[in-house]
Parts: C-alpha cells; sequence; structure tokens
C-alpha cells in the first residue's frame, strides 16, 4: 500500500486493515476490510491499464523487427468498483443511480 505514502505525501509506519473505521493517527492508517479492497481494486485496474499500454506501444516495433505479434491482455473492469468511486467523488448524485 506504498500508494497511499505517494498519493497523499503522507508517510506511514503502519497500515491496519480490517479495522472498524478508516482513520489516520499519527503515522497509522486504520482501514476497514471494504476500503481496503476497493483500494487494492484500484490498483489491480491500473496495473492492467499500465501493461496493456506498455504492449500497445511495443507491439509495432516487435512486429516489424521480429515478425510476431504480442497479445493483448484482457481485461474485465469491475464496474461495481467504478459506481463506488464515482459516488465517492460526490460527481454522481444518487438519485440518478436510482432511477
Amino acid at each position: 500500500m506504498n500508494h497511499l505514502s505517494s498519493v497523499t505525501e503522507k508517510s506511514f509506519d503502519y497500515i491496519f486493515i480490517g479495522y472498524k473505521e478508516n482513520k489516520v493517527a499519527g503515522r497509522k492508517i486504520y482501514l476497514t476490510s471494504e476500503l481496503y479492497r476497493i483500494l487494492k481494486g484500484i490498483m489491480r485496474e491500473e496495473q492492467i491499464d499500465k501493461n496493456q499500454r506498455i504492449r500497445i506501444r511495443f507491439s509495432p516495433l516487435v512486429l516489424e523487427n521480429f515478425g510476431f505479434q504480442i497479445n493483448t491482455i484482457r481485461k474485465d473492469r469491475d464496474y461495481n468498483l467504478l459506481l463506488k468511486e464515482l459516488m465517492s467523488s460526490g460527481k454522481v448524485l444518487m438519485s440518478i443511480l436510482y432511477c
């Protein structure tokens, strides 16, 4: 979970997962299991996206210089995770979602 330190610009000595609430206490961060799963899901999807972008950029060069294709990564987006992100950001109104 080093990503937390890089995006928050805070250093954490300890990360506790499975806590009853999300909070920061000094250099300790406490995450509920649900928030941890969401954060891990985001990191997983972003890593897949990064690998896919690299493959797309490598593919023409490998084909031209070596004569074979690079397979693309099959990726399934977790739309439930995406919905949770949108709702957390406040950019989607709950009333729209329930129409």
